[in-house]
């Protein structure tokens, strides 16, 4: 690649940063709603969670649940910003110019990421002092390398697992209901939701197979250690591996909608 298609490459990235960025930023009264009803769900599903917890393993479980909240936005906010940015190109009947880009669909997605970084920095700013202005719990993080190195692969393999979802819903006018349907059986199948040593064995049997199960329960280690799937440098590994199948099928799926698009092009249903 020389220095022009690098340069060009470049360039594409940048515009579609700017671009979902600005999106992003223009809802601002979804934001101001979304700041106002945040509390009241993190006060409904604590209650429902603590109720009838002993009192020596609620600090425990409030450590549990804040992550909860960090990890399904992270992996709700990848399924939604880049079904949502591949389905505005469509939308707009721009597909095929964006095609033409250096990099096409692939390198143009990046700027969904940045929207991705931006929503999840400000939703987990919130989320830790919410939880530490209503439950004054401890914000320590055992092992900030682990979590660290956790966050980013469970931010990386969402990003994947979310371009193969965009690749089904695109020719959607409405994705909501495909998403959920993905979605949810994702986030209490993989222990996004709750740990998955504190799932019953049944689920836990399916959750080894999932790949985004390995990346948030090493990170989820990092913070609060407990116990993690596989032993440490084996479950390191696979998150690893994992991260990169994950990114290489969602590249392979972007080219098979391009491929698609050049001969077939389709419209929104």
């Amino acid at each position: 690649m020389n220095c022009t298609n690098i340069r060009r490459t470049l360039d594409t990235i940048s515009a579609s940063i700017y671009a979902n960025l600005k999106i992003y930023f223009r809802y601002k009264a979804s934001l101001i709603v979304w700041l106002f009803s945040t509390p009241l769900w993190i006060l409904f599903f604590t209650t429902m969670f603590t109720l009838f917890l002993p009192e020596s393993h609620m600090r425990t479980m409030l450590h549990q649940l804040l992550l909860s909240f960090i990890f399904l936005n992270i992996l709700s906010e990848c399924m939604w910003a880049t079904s949502s940015y591949l389905r505005g190109i469509k939308e707009r009947n721009i597909m095929e110019y964006v095609m033409m880009t250096s990099g096409g669909l692939y390198i143009s997605a990046y700027g969904s990421f940045a929207r991705i970084l931006t929503d999840n920095l400000i939703f987990s700013t919130y989320i830790v002092v919410v939880f530490k202005l209503m439950f004054d719990i401890d914000l320590t993080i055992l092992n900030p390398i682990i979590f660290f190195v956790g966050l980013l692969l469970s931010y990386l393999i969402s990003y994947g697992f979310g371009l193969i979802v965009a690749s089904l819903t695109y020719r959607y006018r409405t994705i909501g209901p495909i998403i959920n349907i993905v979605q949810f059986p994702i986030l209490i199948l993989s222990g996004i939701l709750l740990p998955v040593y504190s799932l019953p064995e049944e689920i836990q049997s399916i959750s080894v197979f999932i790949p985004v199960t390995y990346p948030f329960d090493l990170s989820r280690y990092g913070a609060v250690k407990g116990s993690t799937i596989l032993p440490l440098p084996l479950e390191f590994l696979v998150s690893i591996l994992s991260t990169l199948l994950m990114n290489i099928l969602g590249y392979l799926v972007l080219k098979y909608v391009e491929h698609r698009e050049s001969i077939h092009p389709s419209s929104v249903m």
